[in-house]
């Protein structure tokens, strides 16, 4: 496989990730100082709600504004494009596949929505976005549904 050029050392990709997730953050903190009354307050790596951490704002009215960041040094590159596979994709670990990130994010949306109510929850990126994942065949469609609080499986 051909090497690829990024501008970062490898400290630097770290820190280009961590600037990424700062900004997006800010972007939350100037709606907070634009309209108080919206949050109670907002957290970088917020480690109460699992793998939802990056950027976590808990809603005045109740619920939780969870911001999931993927940076990458190379976001042109078309085999790092943010796909269904990128997302499903299951690593070797020492025990076994690891979950996929949709896995864990599931799982940490799962546990977060008995404990807190979710008003929002989004994957925010560098990558561009893969023809898959801009366009899911009818087999693939995700339908937006939340069950009642009653009525989910605890």
């Amino acid at each position: 496989m051909a090497k690829h050029q990024h501008p970062f050392t490898v400290p630097g990709i770290r820190r280009a990730g961590d600037e990424f997730q700062d900004l997006w953050g800010i972007e939350l903190l100037l709606e907070w100082l634009e309209h108080p009354e919206r949050y109670d307050w907002v957290r970088f790596e917020c480690d109460d709600v699992g793998a939802l951490d990056d950027v976590v704002a808990r809603r005045r009215e109740g619920g939780l504004v969870c911001r999931q960041m993927k940076h990458t040094a190379e976001p042109d590159r078309p085999d790092l494009a943010a796909s269904w596979s990128w997302l499903t994709k299951r690593e070797a670990g020492a025990k076994g596949s690891r979950r996929s990130l949709l896995q864990r994010w599931a799982d940490a949306l799962d546990r977060t929505l008995d404990d807190e109510g979710i008003v929002d929850a989004g994957l925010f990126t560098n990558r561009r976005s893969s023809s898959t994942a801009t366009r899911p065949s009818r087999r693939r469609r995700a339908k937006s549904f939340r069950p009642p609080r009653t009525t989910r499986p605890r």
